[in-house]
């Protein structure tokens, strides 16, 4: 979940033409903005069209060297510049899905939660059993996200992911310890890896 910034977070030398995108792009001021995601198309132009370099320009000085801040941002769907021992087009229909958020002053964290809500969506599944009497883990503060709940792989303890995707990185509290152990009476953290 790392987050950089066009030309302030780049190495010297580091593409400018193209950037790949993860998960989402947030493009604000001090006091609005929009959340971008992309789920099929990870590489993205900022403020222009400016990759479209013919022949392969084995010429560096042909690429761009600074990239100037723009609220402009351009989705490369299709990629065909690589010579490579395939067709460089395609034939039929092809979808691509994007999701936009407008918001007011820029939250890394909500715009965290936005990239993975939109490229992990939630997957509804028949349960069994009784209805559990509340959530298995509850986050009492800061930027924190669960990224993963699963069984471990002996079936013994439950495994927990966090991470923080805004800085600075900080202790937190959670009653999920307590609240699992009484509802899972063996070990909550497993140290034995899950099958890769």
């Amino acid at each position: 979940m790392g987050v950089i910034q066009p030309e302030k977070d780049q190495l010297e030398g580091a593409c400018k033409n193209w950037f790949s995108v993860e998960r989402w792009v947030d493009i604000s001021n001090d006091k609005l903005g929009v959340t971008w995601s992309t789920v099929e198309a990870p590489l993205l132009e900022v403020g222009g069209l400016t990759a479209n370099l013919p022949r392969s320009q084995p010429n560096p000085k042909a690429y761009m060297s600074k990239i100037e801040a723009s609220p402009t941002i351009y989705s490369w769907v299709m990629n065909n510049h690589w010579h490579t021992n395939y067709r460089a087009d395609q034939e039929g229909e092809t979808h691509f899905h994007y999701m936009i958020r407008p918001h007011t002053a820029y939250d890394q964290t909500a715009a965290a939660h936005f990239g993975v809500e939109s490229t992990e969506p939630l997957i509804a599944a028949p349960a069994a059993g009784s209805a559990p009497s509340g959530p298995p883990v509850e986050i009492s503060s800061g930027p924190i996200m669960i990224t993963s709940l699963k069984p471990s792989f002996d079936g013994r303890a439950l495994m927990l992911r966090l991470t923080t995707p805004a800085k600075p990185r900080r202790k937190h509290r959670s009653n999920g310890a307590r609240y699992l152990r009484r509802r899972y009476p063996f070990p909550i953290f497993s140290k034995r890896p899950a099958r890769p």
